[in-house]
């Protein structure tokens, strides 16, 4: 099934299998954004280009979101499966439930830097305790909008 992109109405396409096609029926499913395997396209409009994770359009054409939640869920936990029957509207928090719920959210082993004092933390955990933050706060932080509110980056 294939509807229009909005604001891209006769220029693109997205499909509720996770795919995008142009005006010329061209189909691409996008390039892997980063190691984490989420999905970017890149539409063109009045001469200007812009991307788009690949999910936010399958769920915005197909998915209801009635409650207005601002973050899709990859059900299977798989951010390469874009298909609309794999993708729901949720929280921020519903979504941190869902990664340590399938052993998703990987706190240890990713390294991270405060840019402050410019030490090295071997886990989110440990970073967090240095400071007496707890550490489902400091990955909310890191991960979410609100980087410019911890001195912490991750590095790995």
């Amino acid at each position: 099934m294939w509807k229009d992109v909005n604001d891209y109405e006769g220029l693109y396409q997205v499909s509720s299998d996770g795919t995008v096609k142009n005006k010329f029926g061209v189909i691409t499913n996008g390039w892997e954004q980063n190691k984490y395997g989420y999905r970017k396209v890149r539409l063109y409009k009045d001469g200007k280009a812009k991307d788009f994770y690949l999910h936010r359009l399958v769920a915005l054409a197909f998915i209801e979101n009635p409650d207005s939640k601002p973050i899709i869920n990859h059900i299977d936990s798989n951010p390469r499966n874009n298909k609309a029957s794999n993708l729901e509207w949720v929280t921020q928090k519903e979504n941190m439930q869902h990664a340590s719920k399938n052993n998703r959210l990987n706190t240890h082993g990713v390294e991270v830097l405060n840019t402050e004092t410019k030490k090295t933390f071997k886990s989110i955990k440990e970073a967090a305790d240095s400071i007496g933050m707890k550490q489902n706060t400091l990955v909310y932080k890191l991960l979410g909008k609100r980087r410019n509110e911890t001195p912490f980056v991750l590095i790995k």
